[in-house]
């Protein structure tokens, strides 16, 4: 099946590596030097929140910083907030390399009124916080692909999914709007880690 899949698209499966928020920069660079490799995009999946050991050195060292946020008023005035000291604190003192701070909403359901948005994204805004066009809706396909017996594999980094489910969470167009904000081409010949790049480091946040 692996093999199909390259046959098909040509790419490799991208390394990821397994760490922790103190030590994720020289790990990387550690897995650099030993292969040798060069990446144009590193992703940084980090803790939400600044309290854990190492994710402020961590964040200060990335290039861009992505942040998902729901529908709920906890989770927006949390990630205000954090963005807020990131922005007060690493970027205005020029404490770190970060060009870009975007938000954008995750497990949307498609039922809760417009409305409440647009609420939302009045009060981000009056922060100055950009928030990204592109909205993840809920999939409970993600949730009961860990439920025993489930044959569908929607997670998997090694799997591509079926590009209609592709299409319908949204992912694709997330990622073209990520790559235009970064400037990145998405069919150049970047080569993809789950790490810290030479060049360009993207953080996303998980709530």
């Amino acid at each position: 099946m692996l093999l199909d899949q390259f046959k098909r698209t040509k790419q490799k499966a991208y390394p990821i590596i397994r760490t922790e928020p103190v030590s994720a920069i020289s790990d990387v660079k550690q897995y650099m030097g030993r292969n040798g490799d060069k990446f144009d995009l590193v992703f940084f999946d980090l803790p939400g929140t600044l309290n854990a050991d190492g994710v402020i050195r961590t964040v200060a060292a990335m290039d861009h910083l992505f942040i998902p946020i729901k529908a709920d008023r906890i989770v927006v005035e949390s990630a205000i907030m954090f963005a807020k000291v990131i922005h007060e604190q690493l970027m205005r003192q020029g404490k770190s390399n970060i060009k870009t701070i975007g938000l954008f909403w995750s497990m949307v359901d498609r039922r809760e009124r417009t409305r409440l948005f647009d609420v939302y994204e009045d009060v981000i805004g009056s922060f100055g916080l950009p928030i990204l066009k592109t909205r993840l809706p809920v999939r409970s396909k993600f949730s009961k692909e860990l439920e025993t017996g489930n044959n569908g594999i929607y997670r998997s980094t090694l799997l591509a999914p079926d590009p209609a489910f592709i299409r319908d969470c949204q992912l694709d167009k997330l990622a073209d709007e990520i790559l235009s904000i970064i400037k990145l081409n998405r069919h150049g010949s970047q080569k993809l880690l789950s790490g810290r790049d030479r060049r360009k480091a993207v953080s996303g946040f998980g709530r």
